[in-house]
């Protein structure tokens, strides 16, 4: 089992994301919610079952992977016994740059 730590960056992304679809609907963003924190629990066993994240290349020593949960990719890397949560991004954005991440736990 892995450890799942989730950034700094990737709860604001989180937050942000929420707070959009609450203004849409509160059950709405209820339910986004859950399932994007199911789909995270899921990586606490065999999370390089994902596979590398087109970002890669800004990580070469240690490439994110990505998980999707809907209409929206977690980006992540595996470090050790623990998975780091780095960004959550909807997947009809652009890829994400190297300061769209934030590699601290």
């Amino acid at each position: 089992m892995y450890r799942i730590d989730v950034s700094l960056k990737a709860r604001i992304d989180i937050a942000e994301a929420y707070d959009w679809f609450f203004d849409q609907s509160e059950d709405v963003a209820e339910q986004w919610l859950s399932t994007l924190t199911a789909a995270i629990q899921t990586l606490e066993s065999l999370p390089k079952r994902c596979p590398i994240a087109p970002e890669a290349q800004y990580f070469p020593d240690n490439p994110p992977r990505q998980l999707l949960a809907g209409r929206y990719r977690i980006l992540f890397e595996v470090r050790g016994d623990y998975v780091l949560v780095l960004h959550v991004r909807h997947v009809s954005r652009d890829y994400a740059q190297r300061e769209d991440f934030d590699v601290t736990p």
